[in-house]
């Protein structure tokens, strides 16, 4: 495997020397700019009748396209001495442009000469009759070349015939019950390989197409043993769902909605039919796709206590942290005191992973001691060996200390007090730690330590 990515590695490494990004210039050579629009690398190149110098960069696509009533006539190329060579643009049928994406091609000087020719097709039109838009997958379907909205009621759809003559939609996973006809003829549908259905049959002109629909109704039943051995979410899993009952709950879904299902302390979860497991967060899921009315997620726990540890983060501010790593993982985080249990039957370690680009700008500390900050490909703290007991642990920014630690149980209650705001403006000045009751919510820097005061 090492060998693998060595000469992987060796191969890009290569590439970008010998395809490294470099300029040039081409001419579009055009017989009226008004019946085209250029674009380099999605950026429209305004042109003028005649030759246009065109700069770009290796890699940049250009794409020429015709505006309505017109056709390109494939452009032809000649080199730095007007001699014609191949052309290296390609034809995208559905809307009758031209691209090409400028690689290793040596294109400088090239020019491309671009014809244009009137194109008024004569169009025909299909009578499209939809019930309910919301039974069509994204709301859009397709006749012949043209991508149509899905809407209500009855519509005239026009479309070129030379560019295609097949009418085609995807029916969404909520519908339970779809009827399609071609001028009175029931249509056939495919499934894909999502399970999706699929309508796709040959239309011609004064055509009718009337698509009936049933909407299944998204409901869901979730059976549990007790509600108080569980912690539910749903729509989502910051959402906690409260007034379960032992039993058969009845619950309504929209696509997109997701069940998380967790045990609460002291139980696990011993069956979870329907759901699947995340040993990332320890957590049973479910994500509602539609087509799925009627869904039975059964779920029973037991009692479970298992030796614990407890970490007592303290924490300055929660964007130093990016996750903690033990048996499951954490990534929320708030400003203060964060608890987290570990599960020693499970782990018996834990990984603190840093949102920093330096050692530097970080202290962290286990039970008043430096804990070391460690650099592999990210910034970490690893601590091993964990016992049934609660380890305090405080993260900071270098010379942070949070309120309660150091200052207060350092000073004589007597002592004086200097505090200033981040900004360096003095807040107040007394003495005992009492005169300090009076500070808002914040960061503060008292006698030269930057202390974190929460209410």
């Amino acid at each position: 495997m090492k060998n693998r990515i060595l000469l992987t590695l060796i191969w890009v490494v290569a590439s970008l020397q010998i395809f490294g990004q470099t300029s040039g210039f081409i001419f579009i050579d055009v017989d009226v700019a008004s019946h085209v629009k250029l674009t380099r690398a999605g950026i429209v190149v305004p042109l003028i009748d005649g030759k246009n110098k065109v700069e770009y960069k290796t890699w940049d696509q250009l794409v020429i396209s015709p505006v309505a009533g017109y056709q390109i006539e494939k452009p032809e190329a000649f080199d730095t001495d007007g001699k014609p060579v191949q052309s290296v643009w390609w034809l995208n049928s559905a809307d009758d442009s031209y691209s090409t994406q400028f690689t290793s091609y040596n294109y400088d000087g090239y020019t491309y000469r671009i014809v244009t020719r009137e194109y008024k097709p004569e169009l025909s039109t299909v009578t499209v009759t939809i019930d309910n838009p919301s039974a069509i997958k994204n709301g859009v379907y397709t006749v012949g070349n043209v991508s149509v909205d899905a809407t209500a009621g009855v519509r005239n759809v026009e479309y070129d015939p030379e560019k295609g003559s097949t009418m085609s939609l995807t029916l969404a996973k909520t519908v339970a019950k779809a009827e399609l006809t071609l001028n009175g003829n029931a249509q056939e549908y495919d499934e894909n390989a999502l399970g999706e259905k699929i309508f796709s049959f040959s239309i011609a002109n004064g055509d009718k197409v009337i698509l009936v629909t049933e909407m299944e109704k998204p409901e869901f039943t979730l059976k549990i043993d007790a509600p108080d051995h569980l912690l539910v979410a749903f729509p989502d899993a910051d959402t906690v769902l409260t007034g379960l009952e032992s039993g058969a709950n009845e619950l309504e879904y929209f696509v997109g909605d997701v069940l998380t299902v967790k045990a609460a302390e002291g139980y696990r979860i011993t069956v979870a039919e329907g759901l699947k497991y995340s040993s990332y967060t320890n957590t049973y899921i479910y994500t509602f796709k539609g087509g799925e009315s009627g869904k039975i997620f059964n779920v029973e726990t037991e009692e479970y206590n298992p030796p614990m540890a407890e970490l007592v983060i303290e924490l300055e501010k929660p964007e130093l942290l990016s996750r903690v790593v033990a048996d499951v993982v954490t990534n929320k985080f708030t400003a203060g005191k964060n608890t987290i249990k570990v599960n020693l039957e499970k782990d018996k370690s834990v990984q603190i992973v840093y949102n920093i680009k330096s050692e530097d700008e970080v202290e962290a500390k286990l039970d008043g001691n430096p804990l070391p900050v460690d650099f592999t490909w990210i910034y970490s703290s690893t601590i091993e060996n964990l016992e049934p007991k609660s380890y305090h642990i405080m993260i900071g920014t270098p010379g942070w200390t949070p309120v309660g630690l150091g200052i207060e149980m350092t000073q004589a209650d007597n002592d004086r007090f200097e505090v200033y705001s981040t900004d360096g403006r003095m807040v107040l000045s007394g003495k005992g730690n009492g005169c300090l009751s009076g500070l808002k919510a914040g960061i503060y820097i008292i006698n030269g330590k930057k202390v974190q005061i929460t209410k």
